[in-house]
């Protein structure tokens, strides 16, 4: 099943997760939270929507059953 952004879990909408789980790892790696905030709204939320848009058109879909990159 595809994620959707109004899709609802008990961590909030997959978009919430998604922004949450970027700005966090920025701010893991000693980047100012409120800078990282500002920056997910504008140019990453921009490629996300570019990538999201071509979706269907790609041949492999990588799904991660705990969350994690091997």
């Amino acid at each position: 099943m595809r994620p959707s952004p109004v899709r609802r879990s008990r961590y909030g909408t997959y978009q919430d997760v998604r922004i949450r789980r970027l700005v966090d790892r920025h701010v893991r790696f000693g980047k100012p939270r409120p800078h990282e905030e500002r920056w997910v709204g504008g140019s990453d939320e921009a490629n996300a929507r570019l990538v999201a848009a071509g979706r269907d058109r790609t041949d492999l879909v990588v799904r991660l059953t705990n969350g994690t990159l091997p």
